[in-house]
């Protein structure tokens, strides 16, 4: 069974990975070169994310991700809380991305 990964980005950032076919927007405000990774969530993990990243936004896109069609590799690592998060370590490609929802948070 495959556990999508979720990534949460802005429109502007998502307007730009469709553009360009590859993101390497980390998370808000941070690159894949200024993190050395990109922030993903888990299903159960997207809420969370939304409300601690993203809530003050009145509109964010969330993509799922299916991670075997990514070429960067996938790596469940702690947060400061100890709760394990997905982090993948390289671009995210457009071919990779099963679903688009662009939605408000909270």
């Amino acid at each position: 069974m495959v556990h999508h990964l979720h990534h949460i980005m802005t429109l502007e950032d998502w307007e730009r990975c469709e553009a360009d076919g590859v993101s390497v927007q980390s998370t808000r405000d941070r690159t894949l070169a200024e993190e050395g990774f990109i922030h993903c969530s888990y299903t159960d993990q997207v809420e969370g994310t939304l409300a601690r990243v993203y809530g003050d936004l009145d509109d964010v896109v969330v993509i799922t991700l299916d991670p075997d069609r990514l070429a960067a590799a996938v790596v469940d690592e702690p947060a400061e809380d100890g709760t394990l998060f997905p982090h993948v370590y390289g671009p995210l490609t457009i071919g990779a991305v099963v679903e688009v929802v662009r939605r408000r948070p909270g």
